[in-house]
């Protein structure tokens, strides 16, 4: 057996959608929720006493449109992440593990299917499910006396602007190298939140997204105590002059953390046990 097989693939990533069709529908209808609380609290009451028209030179409501576009695009990253804690949440249990293990498959294929599902089907399901949600939201409010344009444009443009922009600046285009640095920065720190939530999902048996949490916010905290001793250290040791030259280190550490994870990931799925320990893959 070969190590990738493209058809074999195919055939895989189609079992992988029609055996779990119910949870993913599930994970949808959990967004479309998600998304259509936002929508709520964001648009109900400025609809309802009519604050957030704007200036008389702008179009109505652009401005509560533009700030509910940065809102929405915070609520999709965080369910990105939640959706990474995930990808292996169809191995939980005995029965599980020996119907997926026994499949006629490489574990490259079976790693790269899992990780490609929670990709697409998170960002296609969040953007179909955040539209669903708003189109109800434009249906509902007029039956309520009050209503408001549709946020999908905005949102849209937001997130062609802040792409090109992130684009742009990644390749050093139009912008100084600072600006280039931290945003090089920014893109690497979140690909480490989301592959440290990947390997949260193949190492923690249960709550994978709770446990990650929270190994990640201790984490946080040893650096925010090691940052004050870090930086007395640097300035008598090196000086400020080489702050730049710290930034690219930490960014060295971002990329290698990323690299980890995922090696890491790969290798405990590709070991996964069918009798495991309660709370832990191994």
């Amino acid at each position: 057996m070969t190590n990738f097989n493209f058809r074999r693939f195919g055939l895989l990533l189609k079992r992988d959608l029609m055996g779990n069709s119910k949870k993913y529908l599930l994970l949808l209808a959990g967004m479309f929720i998600a998304y259509f609380c936002v929508e709520l609290m964001l648009f109900y009451f400025p609809s309802v006493e009519g604050s957030g028209i704007g200036y008389p030179w702008d179009e109505p409501w652009s401005r509560l449109l533009e700030r509910a576009a940065f809102s929405f695009l915070g609520v999709s990253l965080c369910l990105f992440v939640f959706g990474m804690s995930l990808v292996f949440s169809t191995l939980k249990t005995k029965e599980q593990r020996v119907d997926y293990l026994m499949l006629p498959a490489t574990r490259l294929e079976k790693f790269v299917s899992r990780w490609l599902i929670a990709i697409v089907l998170w960002s296609v399901g969040a953007f179909v499910t955040f539209v669903a949600a708003d189109l109800v939201r434009m249906l509902v409010f007029p039956l309520l006396g009050h209503s408001i344009p549709s946020a999908v444009p905005a949102y849209v443009g937001l997130v062609w602007d802040e792409g090109t922009n992130m684009l742009a600046e990644l390749m050093w285009i139009g912008c100084d190298g600072e600006d280039s640095l931290a945003m090089w920065f920014g893109f690497l720190f979140y690909l480490s939140v989301h592959s440290a939530y990947l390997l949260g999902s193949a190492f923690f048996r249960k709550q994978p997204f709770i446990f990650t949490s929270v190994a990640g916010i201790m984490l946080l905290t040893l650096t925010g105590f090691a940052m004050p001793i870090f930086r007395k250290v640097n300035r008598a040791l090196i000086g400020e002059d080489f702050y730049s030259m710290w930034l690219y280190v930490v960014l060295l550490l971002l990329l290698c953390f990323v690299v980890v994870c995922y090696r890491l990931s790969y290798r405990l799925f590709s070991r996964v046990p069918v009798v495991q320990n309660k709370w832990f893959n191994v």
